[in-house]
């Protein structure tokens, strides 16, 4: 076979057979390097660009981190300061409480609208402080606020968490922007009760006008929410506030079990209760349920305090051309600071209440629909959400339920104006109505509340 061999080269021999079937050893050793080199340069590329992508990430994460130290270091610098203010000026405010103003800011650079008017509108600086808190770092917002800050004094601070907070399937309903308007709430919130010590704080966001008698409702009313305990916040809106849907008397107030939001006032010692179970999202109907508002009202006027302008927003303008741009803002300026509000308390406003509501004239809905409202105050009755919505749809007033309250009810109790008369939506069976009669012989030698100048 040496002639073989002579002859035919080593690659031809290595594409016979043994005479097994076996392939030939050589061939077999030379595949074996390939395949383990490829396997090692695949390997080594693999390693350098996951290398290279943690390297990103790291610098990313280490620029992120610098970023939310600086900024966390910057709240810490203003919020102590502002502390430090506090300490110096409080015994020069005559005993008067002091009331910060709370506006909420994102990327609408129109939050500019908002802050000309509390500076046209604030009475005193010491006794109404305002803090601007930013969630995210939307350059031309900050920019602006900034230039308030330095101009009029106005806190700037900035919520350094800008993680996601909706992943997986929660990601696919879009309600991310609701979760972040939760966290920046609870985060500015607890800067404002807990690390500036404030008592009391009037909450606005970046997106509402205000009254020109804005700090002077708030400031009259909080003696009134400290002065009784089945109260919890104060509220500068009326969710029914468009114009032929209420009275001209700019004084009137009312006591609800809506919370509206919208420009609202709350104090520390609900904070301490609520604040440590703040929700993730929705916070707004989550102060609403029973566990939260345990049968609270609040106090909210017959002319609302402050408008929304932002048709954009979280909720991409749902429902504001139907329900929200139209809604009145007072344009008068009531000296409620000269008035007896005494009658907002609950032992006094209820049985006025039930004495009006149970006078008015009962009417229906077929009679309402021909225009038959003839006497003032009248009322209509509804069974259920259902028969409740029909009336609101033809009033074309709001007409949804939250935790079983219809917007601006007192007792289950609507309350707004049809063509000069007064018109209560009164449920049916009124259990409040039963309830309040049963204590009847305990108040029997208390004098009655009359309502009626106010409706």
């Amino acid at each position: 076979m040496g002639w073989v061999r002579r002859v035919l080269p080593r690659r031809t021999l290595c594409n016979h057979r043994t005479k097994h079937g076996a392939q030939c050893p050589f061939i077999m050793n030379r595949l074996h390097r390939l395949l383990l080199a490829g396997a090692l340069v695949w390997t080594f590329v693999t390693c350098l660009i996951f290398l290279r992508i943690g390297q990103i990430r790291l610098q990313e994460l280490m620029r992120s981190e610098a970023s939310v130290r600086s900024r966390i270091s910057s709240n810490n610098e203003v919020l102590d300061r502002i502390k430090l203010w506090k300490q110096t000026a409080s015994a020069s405010r005559n005993g008067k409480e002091v009331i910060a103003t709370l506006v909420l800011a994102c990327d609408r650079v129109s939050v500019k609208r908002t802050l000309d008017q509390i500076i046209s509108y604030r009475p005193s600086r010491e006794l109404f402080p305002v803090i601007v808190s930013q969630d995210g770092y939307h350059n031309e917002t900050s920019a602006l606020l900034r230039q308030y800050q330095k101009e009029h004094g106005f806190a700037f601070i900035q919520q350094p968490d800008q993680t996601l907070l909706t992943k997986g399937i929660t990601a696919i309903f879009n309600i991310e922007g609701y979760h972040r308007i939760a966290r920046h709430y609870k985060w500015a919130l607890t800067q404002v009760f807990e690390r500036l010590e404030h008592t009391a704080v009037i909450v606005l966001e970046d997106d509402l006008d205000i009254a020109p008698d804005f700090f002077e409702y708030f400031a009259s009313l909080l003696p009134v929410l400290r002065g009784d305990p089945s109260l919890f916040c104060i509220s500068a809106y009326n969710d029914n506030g468009k114009p032929w849907h209420i009275s001209r008397s700019p004084d009137m107030l009312h006591r609800t079990d809506f919370f509206s939001g919208l420009g609202w006032l709350l104090t520390r010692e609900l904070w301490q209760e609520i604040g440590h179970r703040w929700p993730k999202s929705f916070w707004d109907d989550w102060i609403r349920q029973p566990d939260q508002r345990r049968n609270r009202a609040c106090v909210r006027p017959e002319v609302s305090r402050t408008r929304t302008f932002g048709r954009k927003g979280v909720s991409e303008g749902q429902f504001f051309d139907e329900y929200l741009r139209d809604v009145r803002l007072n344009e008068v300026f009531v000296r409620f600071s000269t008035m007896d509000l005494s009658y907002l308390h609950q032992h006094r406003y209820d049985r006025a209440f039930l004495d009006i509501v149970s006078k008015s004239w009962l009417y229906s809905l077929d009679v309402l629909k021909k225009g038959g409202l003839r006497k003032s105050p009248a009322q209509i009755t509804y069974k259920n959400e259902s028969a409740f919505g029909q009336i609101a749809d033809f009033l074309r007033i709001m007409k949804d339920f939250k935790a079983g309250v219809p917007r601006t009810a007192y007792k289950g109790v609507v309350s707004i104006y049809r063509r000069g008369i007064r018109l209560f939506l009164v449920p049916e069976p009124w259990e409040f109505k039963r309830r309040l009669q049963a204590a009847e012989k305990n108040l029997a030698d208390e004098k009655l509340l009359d309502l009626r100048p106010l409706y």
